[in-house]
């Protein structure tokens, strides 16, 4: 596999969770918008050599985006920091999109537990692609 498909799936994620997003699917578009970043993480993390696997047994995601933290800190400036630093909440609202009871029903819920932060996260991480 290239390393540009993951940009194409990481489009295609987006997409989708804009078609949930306009149909009041939140939680669904919380869970591909996240995807879409989360595979960007992994392309930015290839194109500027510091992505490995993660251990056997360890939560992928979780040491992936600690990986990308560690590695991306020197490109970034203050503010952008601040939001890269939040990627770990966003994964957090994707795991209650898709797993929790709850639901999130309206888009003013919506944009302050998720949108907010993913628009600003998404920005940066377009910028490093």
């Amino acid at each position: 596999m290239t390393r540009k498909n993951l940009l194409l799936k990481a489009n295609h994620n987006k997409e989708t969770a804009e078609w949930a997003e306009s149909n009041s699917y939140f939680d669904a578009a919380v869970s591909r918008f996240y995807y879409s970043l989360y595979e960007k993480v992994i392309f930015i993390s290839k194109k500027e050599g510091f992505y490995s696997e993660p251990p056997l047994g360890a939560d992928s995601h979780v040491y992936t985006i600690t990986q990308f933290k560690k590695g991306i800190l020197s490109k970034l400036d203050t503010s952008e920091i601040a939001w890269i630093a939040s990627l770990s909440k966003l994964k957090t609202c994707r795991v209650c999109s898709d797993y929790k009871e709850d639901r999130i029903d309206n888009t003013s819920d919506y944009n302050l537990i998720f949108k907010i932060s993913y628009n600003s996260i998404n920005q940066i991480l377009d910028k490093l692609i």
